[in-house]
């Protein structure tokens, strides 16, 4: 028998026999080192991309840092916002035509389709009417308003004026064609047509005066020259002063001695007449116009947003049926909406009561 010497050395050939060399052991260890190493750089990328993940959709869903919703008219200018009635105490439509001061309103009452029957001023703070007078043959929808009368044009270009005292109305001249703008001066109507040309006739009756064959008026002493349909330069007809107008990848434009309006890179834009100022306002809407020579407002059908260009304050109408400016020639100090089946007021947002 084997003693335990040599059962000794056979086993330990044994293990020698089976054992992997050495280096063989180094490169197992190396590579299991590897693979720890591997999963927990992949282990490690996997948390970045969930962390990166979950901050990712957080932004996308969170709001824009300083975005804010835009307020309604009667919040952000409540001071100017009030009600009228829809109807006259005798069951006639009431259409507001411009604000003569922070608390009157002019007024026109329908008594027909293309009938004006009459002129009244509505007081927001007495919250009561003064008719002023009837308005003999008032079958348009728009007046002019000037320091001391109020003045229309008839179907066959009859001119009209009535004092804002009150009182008689009276024809003092005849346009020749469908008057497109109209001015009421201290001493004379001024007028064009739908196209060019701007003539005056004096308060009190008397010739017609044509004063250019060219231009077209705006409100007086402004007019406008035009080039491929675009306005192109603005001119004060009592002073000679020029304004040119920059209309560059611009359409649809319309401007007033301190701003334009109109459609850039397809978005409703404003900015002064040397292309300055450019701001476009907020929303879809494609049409425009500058009232009171300050406030831009764009037009329905989603909503209608007003720009205080002075303050940069905003205010937002929402759609409504009825939405409309001002039955003024020039550009209308007044907004109404809300005109709708059954209701017995409607709001009209007051210019010249904004502070």
């Amino acid at each position: 028998m084997r003693d335990e010497r040599e059962l000794g050395r056979v086993i330990g050939r044994g293990v020698q026999t089976v054992a992997p060399p050495s280096d063989l052991l180094a490169g197992v260890t190396r590579r299991r080192r590897r693979r720890a190493r591997r999963q927990m750089v992949f282990t490690a990328a996997a948390v970045v991309m969930v962390v990166a993940g979950s901050s990712l959709a957080f932004w996308r869903e969170a709001p824009r840092v300083g975005v804010q919703p835009v307020p309604s008219v009667d919040q952000q200018w409540p001071e100017a916002v009030v009600k009228l009635p829809v109807s006259s105490a005798d069951g006639k439509k009431y259409r507001p035509v411009a604000a003569l001061g922070a608390t009157r309103i002019l007024v026109a009452v329908e008594s027909g389709v293309r009938r004006i029957e009459r002129l009244e001023i509505f007081d927001t703070v007495t919250r009561s009417f003064r008719v002023l007078g009837t308005t003999p043959q008032a079958t348009t929808a728009r007046f002019e308003v000037g320091a001391s009368s109020v003045a229309w044009s008839g179907p066959g270009g009859e001119l009209w004026v009535m004092p804002l005292s009150g009182g008689t109305a009276r024809r003092v001249g005849t346009a020749r064609g469908e008057v497109g703008a109209l001015s009421v001066t201290p001493t004379h109507l001024v007028w064009s047509h739908a196209l060019t040309g701007v003539y005056r006739v004096p308060l009190d009756g008397g010739k017609t005066e044509e004063i250019s064959d060219s231009l077209r008026l705006q409100a007086w002493p402004w007019a406008v020259s035009f080039v491929d349909g675009n306005p192109a330069m603005l001119h004060d007809l009592e002073s000679g002063r020029r304004i040119k107008i920059d209309t560059a990848s611009s359409s649809h434009v319309r401007c007033v001695p301190r701003w334009c309006i109109g459609l850039r890179s397809g978005a409703l834009a404003v900015w002064r007449p040397d292309g300055s100022g450019l701001r476009f306002l907020a929303g879809s809407n494609k049409i425009g116009d500058i009232l009171d020579g300050r406030f831009a407002i764009s037009h329905p059908p989603r909503e209608s947003v007003v720009l205080d260009l002075e303050s940069g304050r905003t205010g937002v109408i929402r759609a409504s049926s009825d939405f409309g400016l001002g039955w003024s020639y020039s550009t209308p100090t007044v907004v109404y909406w809300g005109r709708e089946a059954g209701d017995q007021e409607f709001s009209l947002l007051n210019l010249l009561a904004v502070r």
